[in-house]
């Protein structure tokens, strides 16, 4: 049986890259539109703010796409570089682990250091949005975040899955060479 290789250096480090390039686009999004992530409030916030202007939905998108392809893109990256001069260990079960580990890094970042502490307890005033700064210190704390955490787990989950599949299209059978093989002679 196959032995789990988790490599948390790597998990850290690009955890810590990813978090990075989502904590920026985040915090320029807000700077430039505060209204595109209304939808991520609780309803009854929403219903207090009213209608979500157009100019608010490319900026919530473009942050959208940016953190997709940071996720897998840094989860295919890291698992390359994991597995790359470590032959038979790129197994399913190795890939699927280190990603979902590096995934739920990058969830807990989101829900601490952004969500709780700069949002909840910094609170810049280019987070704020105008007319409901009362209705989000109602309803969204800690307690909310925490919960969104954990219902963000099957979304870490399916781009787990759904990275380790692009991962083994683009490097089918380059890293699940069998060290038992016996090796070509090289002339």
């Amino acid at each position: 049986m196959q032995r789990l290789y988790v490599d948390w250096k790597a998990i850290l480090r690009y955890g810590l890259v990813l978090s990075l390039i989502v904590t920026v686009a985040l915090l320029v999004a807000f700077s430039i539109e505060p209204l595109a992530f209304v939808t991520d409030l609780p309803l009854e916030v929403q219903e207090k703010i009213g209608e979500i202007p157009k100019r608010a939905i490319p900026v919530g998108w473009s942050v959208f796409l940016t953190v997709i392809f940071s996720c897998m893109g840094l989860s295919i990256l890291m698992n390359r570089a994991i597995f790359k001069d470590k032959s038979g260990k790129a197994t399913f079960i190795n890939l699927l682990l280190n990603t979902f580990l590096l995934l739920i890094f990058f969830n807990l970042w989101d829900v601490v250091v952004i969500d709780i502490i700069i949002f909840d307890t910094i609170k810049p005033d280019f987070m704020k949005i105008p007319g409901a700064e009362e209705y989000v210190a109602e309803y969204v704390n800690a307690k909310f975040h925490i919960i969104g955490f954990f219902k963000g787990q099957p979304y870490m989950l399916f781009f787990a899955l759904l990275s380790i599949g692009i991962y083994k299209l683009i490097f089918r059978g380059k890293d699940t060479k069998n060290p038992n093989e016996e090796q070509p002679a090289v002339p």
